[in-house]
């Protein structure tokens, strides 16, 4: 489902897919090996990966155990062998001392176990010797920042309280003054609800106030003995933002704003870090961007909102449309490319709906289009499809009938995904038969086009 809203333009987040290998449910049913069809870290399209295996250890507040130790441990082994990155879910001591076993039988194996960054997911109580053990084993905690204060009052969260290890829940600074990096990740939608005033439920913003407050859904007061595990800002403002990047393998890309990784960003309009804790629920986001592009920008900051277009000759919009009584001359041409991914070939460049062509490999890639018959051709529209935006070189080249292809554009420059090139050629240019483009450079993405669209006059 993601792949495919991917393909079809319709998603504009970046997804690590962890894929599920047991059911979140009281029998726990492994589901099987149908993850060997990807391989770890792979990328299924522009926006989504595959990050790696999730498995659920514990069920209905940790009161059912899902697997035996031997199990686990060949399990977590075996995955790990085989190049996996493993998102384990754990809520309680027990099913953690069982990772922890899992993981040290793991290293035992093989030492650089920890160098694969096993997550514990939703990780709710550790012990100070149990986390003794996820800093020496290499483990990753990804925690709930908004737990505990969101879970106050729950009765069976109070129920699985009382039966854990005195002073083991939620012990999130504890995980930082061990020299841990956790990441922070939110529950949502679990235990949702409208926030009357102040950043929305789930929101990164609302995660980190909460992670520093302690402040549960409505405004509900945690108890002041668990106040001492709350974060300071700096920390809270790690989890989510380089320690997360950092628990998914992608501190080189993500998670700090630093020349060279991606332009997915914020503009606040306050500093987290400045501001008193119970303000940091105020700020507001002035702007979003996503590879460069701007996703959001909030009514009163288009000031601060660049505008992106491309280089080259842009038509203007973020689509394009024929000329005065022109025509595309798509219909019923042969595409080829140099190479293609499932679901993304060669023809939906040309088929006037979002899908796009997205090659298989780096540049340099081409795809080719053959008109019907030989036309003339008063403009050509490249509709970019790149995230995230950054700098890239294409070639248009045109043949007409009876002769060899000719260069007649080059586009170089920065271009984001949504742009469109558009090149008018000064002279009628007439008997095209074959529109080819070439992407030499587009860094480390594989080159893809949303449309191609060869506008001519209506009729022969």
């Amino acid at each position: 489902m993601l792949r495919d809203l991917d393909r079809a333009g319709d998603l504009r987040l970046r997804v690590n897919a962890y894929l599920v290998v047991n059911e979140n449910s009281a029998e726990g049913r492994l589901l099987g090996d149908y993850f060997n069809d990807h391989e770890p870290g792979e990328s299924v399209s522009p926006h989504v990966r595959v990050a790696g295996l999730k498995v659920f250890t514990d069920f209905a507040n940790a009161t059912v155990l899902l697997w035996n130790q031997a199990d686990l441990d060949a399990f977590v082994a075996a995955r790990h062998a085989e190049g996996w990155q493993l998102a384990i879910k754990t809520v309680s001591a027990t099913s953690l001392a069982m990772i922890l076993e899992a993981g040290a039988a793991a290293r035992a194996a093989d030492p650089t176990f920890g160098q694969a960054r096993p997550r514990l997911e939703h990780m709710l109580f550790a012990t100070p010797e149990q986390i003794a053990d996820i800093s020496d084993l290499g483990f990753v905690p990804a925690i709930n920042t908004n737990v505990p204060g969101q879970l106050v009052g729950e009765p069976d969260i109070e129920a699985l309280g009382a039966r854990e290890p005195v002073g083991a829940y939620a012990p999130w600074r504890s995980l930082f003054e061990a020299l841990l990096t956790p990441a922070g990740i939110s529950g949502f939608p679990s235990f949702h609800v409208e926030e009357p005033t102040g950043a929305p439920f789930g929101s990164p913003i609302h995660l980190i106030y909460q992670a520093v407050t302690r402040v549960g859904n409505l405004g509900t007061p945690s108890p002041a003995e668990l106040l001492e595990e709350a974060l300071i800002p700096e920390q809270a403002m790690a989890a989510h933002t380089i320690n997360a990047a950092s628990a998914a393998f992608e501190d080189d890309v993500k998670g700090s704003i630093t020349p060279g990784k991606l332009a997915d960003l914020v503009v606040l309009s306050g500093d987290p870090l400045a501001v008193l804790p119970a303000a940091i629920n105020d700020i507001t986001v002035l702007m979003t961007m996503i590879g460069g592009r701007v996703e959001h920008c909030a009514a009163g900051s288009e000031a601060i909102c660049p505008d992106l277009s491309p280089s080259g000759t842009p038509a203007p919009g973020a689509g394009s449309t024929p000329p005065p009584n022109g025509v595309s001359l798509g219909a019923g041409a042969t595409v080829t490319a140099s190479s293609e991914l499932p679901g993304a070939e060669a023809d939906r460049a040309v088929d006037g709906t979002p899908a796009h062509w997205n090659a298989a490999g780096l540049s340099p890639q081409w795809i080719e289009i053959v008109l019907a018959e030989a036309r003339r051709v008063d403009a050509i529209n490249l509709v970019v499809a790149q995230d995230p935006g950054g700098p890239s070189r294409h070639e248009l080249w045109v043949r007409r009938t009876g002769g060899e292809p000719t260069l007649v554009q080059v586009f170089e420059g920065l271009t984001a995904d949504g742009d469109v090139l558009r090149f008018e050629p000064a002279a009628r240019l007439e008997a095209v038969e074959l529109v080819r483009v070439v992407t030499t450079d587009v860094g480390d993405l594989f080159p893809a086009w949303k449309e191609i669209e060869v506008i001519g006059p209506p009729g022969s």
